[in-house]
């Protein structure tokens, strides 16, 4: 087993957990454990599991409570009642609660499809093709990358959520509970997002407060987020990565993921949004074309 990599990770984890913008959310967000166990193996994926060399299960988690400190009633691990109750909105928060709180498609040789991220058997990628058998889907774990703790996601769904809130088109119930306290939490929220890409020349929203795609700078609308997997758009809205998944650092947590369009998404490619490296990729290739 590559227990080096799994150590980075971890390590990763914690360095999140005790960082000054983990602290920020910790300050929002009730964060009080919401609802039964999630990510819980089964007895025989934990047989599968085992015939990776030093295999080690994590701990059994439970998602956390993201409405505002102080809240009233009983906890929630989203904000879709916040929003509108139709069948655009009700797509796009379902969109985000995917993104967020499951890994990606796989087919099960060994990793699952769509697990939770905090699933209790994580796998590097070195370590899936130690036990993939084509003759039995084993699904037994996830990818390591792909893994993340709750309060790691809450913090990112929380980002997502006021990316939302900030979409044309996009409208809110007025009659939810705890509605005065959510759009304080959002507006906090939103400054500290602006205060924090400010910081490296980056912007997320636009002069009126509008969420762009941060590589064209398109404002995004709540169709945008309603993709069509058949009818597929330039616009349509993906979940970007500052820092591209890896074996070695946890990627799903706040501050990490931003909103792009297909086509920045494309442009961007593996380039990290917050350096300059695909800036002046693009502007060396605009040189041959310029007027003189």
């Amino acid at each position: 087993m590559s227990s080096t990599t799994h150590q980075e990770f971890n390590k990763t984890v914690t360095d999140y957990a005790t960082s000054a913008t983990a602290t920020h959310y910790e300050n929002l967000m009730c964060k009080k454990p919401s609802g039964c166990n999630v990510g819980k193996s089964t007895p025989q994926e934990d047989v599968y599991a085992s015939e990776v060399e030093g295999f080690t299960k994590r701990d059994l988690q439970k998602k956390r409570c993201v409405l505002p400190i102080g809240h009233v009633g009983r906890c929630s691990c989203n904000l879709k009642k916040f929003f509108k109750k139709d069948s655009a909105h009700d797509k796009t928060t379902g969109k985000i609660d995917t993104s967020v709180f499951s890994t990606t498609g796989n087919d099960e040789y060994a990793y699952k499809n769509r697990a939770s991220r905090c699933y209790q058997n994580t796998f590097t990628a070195e370590e899936e093709r130690s036990i993939r058998d084509k003759k039995i889907k084993k699904k037994c774990g996830i990818p390591l990358k792909e893994y993340s703790t709750p309060n790691a996601m809450s913090d990112c769904y929380l980002d997502w959520i006021v990316y939302l809130w900030c979409t044309i088109g996009v409208e809110v119930n007025t009659e939810c509970p705890n509605y005065e306290a959510i759009v304080s939490m959002l507006t906090l929220h939103k400054q500290f997002i602006i205060n924090h890409f400010a910081s490296l020349n980056r912007s997320v929203f636009d002069s009126e407060g509008n969420t762009i795609c941060c590589v064209t700078r398109k404002q995004m609308t709540i169709q945008d987020f309603v993709v069509d997997r058949i009818n597929i758009s330039d616009s349509d809205v993906q979940f970007g990565h500052i820092r591209s998944s890896s074996d070695n650092c946890l990627t799903i947590k706040g501050m990490n993921t931003v909103v792009m369009c297909r086509r920045g998404n494309l442009i961007i490619g593996e380039r990290l949004f917050t350096e300059n490296v695909w800036l002046n990729e693009l502007r060396a290739i605009l040189i041959p074309y310029e007027t003189k």
